[in-house]
């Protein structure tokens, strides 16, 4: 069995809209005879089967993953027996019902190396069918689909392929264009830095300033004078965010997050961060560094005294299956749909997050950051 080097989110939704591509890289495994005798939650195991109704794909090196076969026919017979290996939501016995995988189920590979065992449930909700009419153009546009999806993977493999040989060629023959560019870069960062350690001083004390200001919870009506005094300093505090005193390159970030990648250390919240957010803990949140992660951590070290600025990664898309890993790392603001399903919503950074470096590839958050929702 190939592995896909895919992360487990890419996989589901692959999955949900064109399953077709994954066939190729699946086995077709089925409950074996022990397991469908005893029907226990205690042990179930799988082996492989010509007509299995689940696909088994390795995701990573000895990583497996089962989901359930592609147009799997359900009824309330075969239910009991996908309920061994799924948790089933929204099922409807007076109707066809079609399948979206929320959340496919863990095996492992046993030690006899032909059966794998079941170590955690997956997850997959109902929907009702559509009328056949409309089903056939849905199958239609899939397949079109399909072929657009093949020959877009087939277009990136040979732009893959370009670039490796364009690379090759650069570090060959390096000429002064590419020097030139390289040098406008590390000008830009070096003048960004000469900036950011000019104003570390005034940027602490407005912070601190602010910080004060919203603690207080009486906040008392200044007099017209003063007022009209604050209005004649309006253009010197006009880019105050939130707390975070005028950060020039938010609008950018905002506009072109991509542009930013290479300022960057990508990072995920941590596992155990995770559990304990979902059992209630109020614990501190940390970080770690990875290959394809949801966020990055800017590494200017000196924008702010007190840590590190943490954003969503520009390929971060938020739906409501990623939106409670966010709401542990930002303060969510805007028009928050209350079903938000399968569309991912727009949004902007008002406010970066703070962590702090605690030892190598790991980072502890210091303040939450502010999200708008468009």
């Amino acid at each position: 069995m190939k592995y896909l080097s895919l992360e487990i989110e890419d996989l589901v939704e692959i999955y949900n809209y064109a399953p077709q591509v994954l066939l190729k890289n699946a086995t077709k495994v089925s409950l074996t005879e022990d397991s469908l005798k005893k029907l226990s939650h205690n042990l179930v195991t799988l082996t492989a089967a010509k007509n299995g109704n689940y696909w088994l794909i390795e995701a990573q090196e000895n990583n497996y993953w089962l989901f359930p076969k592609e147009n799997i026919k359900i009824d309330a017979f075969k239910l009991e027996t996908v309920k061994y290996l799924f948790q089933c939501h929204d099922y409807n016995s007076t109707s066809s019902n079609l399948i979206t995988l929320i959340k496919p189920a863990k095996v492992s590979l046993m030690s006899n190396k032909i059966e794998w065992k079941l170590e955690e449930l997956g997850e997959i909700k109902f929907v009702n069918s559509i009328p056949l009419g409309d089903s056939k153009l849905q199958i239609e546009a899939a397949n079109q689909e399909i072929i657009q999806l093949q020959l877009q993977l087939e277009e990136l493999i040979k732009e893959r392929n370009k670039f490796q040989n364009d690379l090759k060629i650069v570090n060959e023959n390096f000429d002064c264009r590419i020097q030139s560019e390289i040098q406008k870069q590390n000008q830009l960062i070096k003048l960004m830095g000469t900036y950011l350690h000019s104003n570390f001083h005034e940027l602490k004390t407005q912070l601190t300033e602010i910080k004060q200001v919203l603690n207080v919870e009486n906040r008392i009506m200044a007099p017209t004078s003063q007022t009209q005094n604050t209005n004649s300093h309006k253009d010197e505090n006009e880019e105050v965010y939130h707390g975070l005193p005028h950060i020039h390159w938010l609008k950018e970030y905002n506009r072109n997050p991509a542009s930013f990648e290479q300022y960057a250390t990508q990072v995920i919240i941590t596992k155990e961060s995770i559990h304990n957010r979902r059992l209630g803990s109020n614990q501190s949140i940390f970080l770690e560094n990875t290959r394809k992660g949801f966020f990055w951590v800017i590494t200017d070290d000196d924008t702010i005294p007190t840590g590190k600025l943490l954003v969503p990664s520009a390929n971060l898309k938020i739906n409501e299956y990623k939106l409670e890993t966010v709401q542990f790392l930002f303060e969510l603001t805007g028009n928050i749909s209350d079903n938000i399903s399968d569309i991912y919503i727009k949004f902007t950074i008002t406010k970066p997050a703070i962590v702090t470096s605690v030892e190598q590839g790991k980072y502890q958050l210091i303040e939450t950051g502010v999200i708008n929702f468009e």
